[in-house]
Order: C-alpha cells, then structure tokens, then sequence
C-alpha cells in the first residue's frame, strides 16, 4: 500500500512511476505498530537514554518500484 501522498512518484493504478534523480535516494517508511511498540518498550527502560532513535523500513526507490512491479507483474 502506497499513500495518496506518493502518486506523483509511485501510480501503482496506473503502472506507472516518475522517480525523481536516478531512484538512488533512501524513503523509509515507519508504521505507526511499530512506533508503537517502540515507545512501549522504551517505558520499561530501567533507565531512559538522552536520545532515542528508530527507523522504519529503509528502501530506495528503484527498490520501491522493483518490488512494485513484481506485485503488479
């Protein structure tokens, strides 16, 4: 599922893709279970860090549009 947001890159309806630069560039994709689950986690810390991080799933774009067109055939 691509958001609404993503058509102008991604028109997975339409077969089609205009990705910006050489599809090298990194989009990373976060679902809110798992931010969920990392801040569930991070509340039975002992002891809380000065900073955390976390990162979604981290694909570049002609990964994205390879694995698109695999779904889409």
């Amino acid at each position: 599922y691509l958001s609404k947001a993503y058509e102008f890159v991604f028109d997975a309806e339409n077969c089609t893709a205009g990705l910006p630069g050489d599809g090298s560039r990194y989009m990373v994709y976060t679902r809110v279970e798992d931010v969920a689950k990392f801040v569930a986690s991070s509340l039975d810390l002992p002891k809380w860090p000065e900073v955390s991080r976390m990162s979604g799933e981290r694909m570049t774009l002609n990964d994205i549009l390879r694995l698109a067109e695999e779904i889409r055939g």
